[in-house]
């Protein structure tokens, strides 16, 4: 790959994490007397540590901004190791996801209207200790931790989960401490049928 565009930035100091360079995008606005611009856009690329001629200090991150309400704010952040956080500016995780305390909304969705495709696929075949899934929700007092709603005619299964290779750990693991009211594990099987079915299924092939 050649490098077709390359920006330097020439500042260098004792002190330099968090400096860096960045490219900003500006919109006309119409206005019937004086259009003037604003910020759209920014993208950033900046230092996390004091960079120095030791190659294991230059760490970088790169964000990305959108303007909302006319203020240009961080939505995105790729850090120097490769996690990426949405809402978040220091991600723990390969992905990572943050819904203001005033947002109101959903943190996370997947949308998957293929009639015979899997929404989501959780592959843990090497895990040997740990936990596949792991929920805390230890400020929840109400509501419920995980919801899953089906409505259409079901020929496989809600929630698939295999982990051949676990020895130990948890295949799921639910946290609630402060729960006051409500259930951790809420299983309703409403369907008509009386014969052929099983709200909950647990096969140990392997006694203990």
């Amino acid at each position: 790959v050649t490098d077709l565009i390359t920006l330097t930035n020439t500042i260098n100091a004792a002190d330099m994490d968090g400096t860096g360079s960045a490219i900003k995008f500006n919109q006309w606005y119409y206005d019937g007397s004086s259009p003037a611009t604003e910020d759209a856009a920014k993208i950033a690329i900046a230092t996390e540590t004091d960079w120095t001629s030791t190659a294991s200090t230059r760490d970088s991150y790169m964000s990305f901004f959108t303007s909302d309400g006319g203020t240009l704010a961080e939505k995105l952040r790729i850090t120097s190791g490769g996690n990426v956080g949405i809402g978040v500016d220091a991600p723990t995780a390969l992905l990572e996801v943050e819904q203001g305390s005033s947002g109101g909304g959903i943190a996370f969705k997947i949308d998957n209207d293929d009639t015979d495709q899997i929404a989501m696929s959780i592959e843990a075949d090497t895990v040997t200790t740990g936990k596949v899934i792991n929920i805390t929700a230890d400020g929840l007092t109400s509501g419920k931790v995980l919801n899953i709603t089906s409505t259409g005619t079901l020929t496989g299964s809600i929630i698939d989960i295999t982990a051949d290779s676990a020895t130990t750990g948890k295949g799921i693991n639910i946290s609630m401490d402060a729960l006051t009211s409500g259930s951790m594990l809420y299983l309703d099987d409403n369907s008509s049928s009386t014969t052929g079915r099983n709200c909950v299924s647990i096969i140990q092939n392997n006694d203990a």
